[in-house]
This record gives structure tokens, C-alpha cells and sequence, in this order.
């Protein structure tokens, strides 16, 4: 099967490429040189038009991240929604089988209640928002191809990024940096360990879906930032610094029932912070 990963230098994309390329053929696009897998240069933002071979999967993967970016800078807007639809256009024209959307948990915003795929979304900054529009957009191709989104809650270890949550926390426990604790040391959290969001990826991607669907790729436990800090604490031997808020925070947890029937999560999450210290050479 021929793959079309947009985004492959990516943390997530790399491994995703890595994970499919040993028994399917990918190409990858990207914006920078990128020679571990065969790379088309594009920008999603500009005016060009995509013109590559055609191929049976499409995971995109491309998108501006930084919040700050997203609630700024128009760039963010034309890479990440009209790109999507660039990348939308160019699946539709090439007659593909499946699209698959990396989203995030964020689209439905923080909540008291157990997040699940069929509840209506709620946006809370720029960035989710673009999320949720390319999903809009996604769906409304489903009379094309079929669509899988995968709406990622909090994912980390070894090739995450470094100002992700959880990597956040463990360099601000370990240099003695102060860490913002909001009332009732929320919000609750279900993140799931890198290796677990490869896999499940993997093997949702070559799963038959018919039209559009959502799966929540989440952790199998929850935790409290406040109780995530002080495993954190407890790995190091580094007494946490808390700076109390009086801000009141709802929680993001997904319900990973949908997920469990074909793919469950084996990384623990006090297993998951050993091997997210160790890759970040602090013990």
C-alpha cells in the first residue's frame, strides 16, 4: 500500500512512518530537508498547487502547533485549515482510498465530564479551533474517501516535544522551577505514552472505517497535574515547587472505550514518566 504521511518530520510523524514503512511504501512532505524517507518539499501555506503520484493512504499530520502562533499569526490560518483542504482536494482528486486526521483532545475542551467522540466540541484556544475546522472540513469529504480522526490527548516520551505537559513538568521538578498549581491541582488528565499513540495509529490507520469517524487516543489512567508532578517528584527524588492559583479548572479526560476494541493501551503511567525522565537525561 503506497502511504502519504503530510508533516513526517514531525515527532509523531516520524515514528508513524517508521512504524508503517516496514511493510507499506511512504512518501513523506515536509517544509525542511527530511532524508530518513522519500520527502516531497511543500508548503501547505503557500499559493502552489500539490501535484504528487497518487496514493492509497493519506495521514496528515501537518499543521501549525504553537498556540501563540495560531492566535497571531494569518500564516497558521493558511497552513492549517486551507492547507487542509489543499491536502483535501488533492486525496479527492487522486481518488484515495482513506484520510486520516491527526486532531487533538483539545477540540472538545475542558470538561467534568468523560470526553466522548460522539459529545459536542468546544474549542478553548485558536489552535484547537483550527483543529476542530479541519475536522468540519474532513467530514464533509466523506461521500469521497473514508475519514478517521484521531483526537490525541496529551502524548509524551521519548521524541515528544520538550515544552509538551508532561516534559514541562519533569524539567520544572527537576531545575527547581515553579509550577503552577491550579484549585484542587487540576485539571485531570488521561496521557498516553508514545509508543502506545504509535502503535494504536498504526493499526487504526489500516482498519477498515466506513464514512467519517473519531477515536479518542488516550491513556488508560487518570491523573491530577498535582498527582502527575509528584510521581514526578518521587521518580527524581526532587521536591516539587507549587506556586498556588485560585483559577478553577475543569478536567480533559477521554473515554478510550471506542479505542479498546482495537487497540489497548500497555504503557502504565508511572512506567511512562520513567522512560520520559530517563530519554530526557535527567537520571
Amino acid at each position: 500500500m503506497k502511504v502519504l504521511i503530510t508533516g513526517i518530520s514531525s515527532n509523531l510523524g516520524t515514528l508513524i512512518a517508521r512504524k508503517l514503512s516496514q511493510h507499506h511504501e511512504v512518501t513523506g512532505m515536509s517544509t525542511g530537508n527530511f532524508r530518513e524517507f522519500r520527502t516531497v518539499n511543500f508548503d501547505l501555506g503557500s499559493g502552489r498547487e500539490l501535484d504528487i503520484e497518487s496514493v492509497d493512504l493519506c495521514i496528515h499530520l501537518a499543521f501549525i502547533t504553537n498556540p501563540n502562533l495560531c492566535e497571531k499569526d494569518a500564516w497558521a490560518y493558511k497552513v492549517n485549515v486551507a492547507g487542509t483542504k489543499k491536502i483535501l482536494d488533492y486525496c479527492k482528486n487522486k481518488k484515495i482510498k482513506k484520510f486520516v486526521l491527526a486532531s487533538t483532545g483539545g477540540v472538545y475542551g475542558f470538561s467534568d465530564k468523560i470526553l466522548k467522540e460522539y459529545m459536542v466540541p468546544h474549542p478553548y484556544d485558536a489552535y484547537s479551533s483550527m483543529k476542530f475546522q479541519a475536522e468540519e472540513m474532513a467530514k464533509k469529504y466523506s461521500n469521497y474517501f473514508d475519514v478517521l480522526i484521531l483526537r490525541y490527548f496529551f502524548p509524551f516520551g521519548p521524541e515528544t516535544k520538550r515544552d509538551s505537559l508532561i516534559n514541562n513538568l519533569i524539567n520544572n521538578v527537576i531545575n527547581g522551577r515553579k509550577i503552577i498549581l491550579h484549585e484542587k491541582g487540576k485539571p485531570v488528565i488521561n496521557p498516553i505514552y508514545i509508543t502506545d499513540a504509535v502503535e494504536a495509529t498504526n493499526l487504526l490507520c489500516l482498519k477498515k472505517f466506513d464514512g467519517a469517524n473519531i477515536v479518542n487516543v488516550a491513556g488508560p489512567e487518570s491523573a491530577s497535574v498535582r498527582e502527575i508532578t509528584q510521581m514526578i517528584a518521587s521518580i527524581t527524588g526532587k521536591e516539587p515547587i507549587f506556586l498556588p492559583s485560585n483559577e478553577v479548572f475543569k478536567d480533559m479526560v477521554a473515554s478510550i472505550k471506542k479505542l479498546g476494541k482495537y487497540y489497548e493501551p500497555r504503557i502504565t503511567l508511572k512506567e511512562g514518566l520513567k522512560m520520559a525522565i530517563k530519554n530526557l537525561k535527567i537520571l
